[in-house]
């Protein structure tokens, strides 16, 4: 959406620009400058990964300027959990949710909750995702050969 956006404003500029008025330069060059920056801010690429062969739980996430990747050993992964956090604004009350792993930590194994991604949402995807996750996790832990095999949950923004 914001990629058509930014086309739409940089495709119009041009347009200007060819019936030989200038101004058409400013107007592509604010309208596209201004979806490249609301891509740099708000668009970012997750992704989970579950490797039964290496032991490890990947999370990986990227912007466009910036990549940050966190892994643990499968091992101390104890399963996948739904965080909420509820507002109250204009008297209507909203609980948004986010998908979490839940994770053994130190000498003693305490468990905490290691958020997948900072942003809270309103559908369903966290959901899905968390399911998806715990039955990976559960097919891992019974021995199932078959759970080794990559598996995709689907995208938030498709369900």
């Amino acid at each position: 959406m914001l990629f058509c956006f930014t086309m739409i404003f940089v495709a119009a500029g041009l347009v200007v620009v060819a019936s030989g008025e200038w101004l058409g330069l400013v107007f592509g060059g604010l309208g596209g400058g201004l979806g490249i920056a609301a891509m740099a801010v708000f668009v970012e690429r997750l992704q989970v990964v579950l490797d039964a062969r290496a032991g490890v739980a990947r999370i990986s996430r990227r912007t466009m300027f910036h990549q940050r990747e966190t892994g643990f050993d499968l091992s101390r992964v104890l399963g996948a959990e739904i965080q909420n956090a509820t507002s109250n604004r204009d008297g209507r009350r909203r609980t948004l949710s986010r998908p979490a792993f839940k994770v053994a930590h130190g000498t003693d194994l305490t468990p905490y909750a290691h958020p997948i991604t900072e942003i809270y949402s309103n559908c369903r995807g966290p959901e899905t995702l968390v399911t998806a996750l715990n039955h990976w996790l559960d097919a891992h832990r019974s021995g199932d050969q078959g759970s080794s095999q990559p598996t995709s949950a689907p995208h938030p923004s498709t369900s």
